[in-house]
């Protein structure tokens, strides 16, 4: 049960915490369409819960330790589709990144009054 809760939490964590959204955002987003946004809602926790509940699944299934293992599961028999989904990844590692690092700097001047030829 442990690990279970440690699961959540990281789930829980990076879907809203590290998602660049908090829950007044995603409040205004789905509920300013009334009915169609609470539709859009539950949808879109089902399909949520879908995705990681198979993906946990596989995990567990095949004791898969890294992305790359679970590429490889996944895709094993294209190895192209795997490099490009692979690229994909890294590609949006790297933009979140930089993301982060502008939203910092933003702050950092904000604060800070540190001029951003500085950073």
């Amino acid at each position: 049960m442990k690990n279970v809760l440690k699961v959540v939490f990281v789930i829980i964590g990076t879907l809203i915490g590290a998602g660049f959204a908090s829950g007044q955002e995603v409040y205004v987003f789905f509920f300013s369409f009334g009915i169609k946004g609470i539709i859009g809602v539950l949808i879109s926790c089902v399909l949520m819960g879908v995705v990681i509940y198979q993906t946990l699944k596989i995990i567990n299934n095949y004791q898969i330790n890294n992305y790359k293992d679970f590429l490889d599961i996944l895709l094993s028999k294209n190895k192209n589709i795997k490099k490009i989904i692979n690229l994909l990844i890294n590609i949006f590692i790297l933009v979140t990144f930089f993301i982060m690092i502008a939203g910092f700097g933003a702050y950092f001047e904000q604060e800070f009054s540190v001029n951003s030829l500085i950073r």
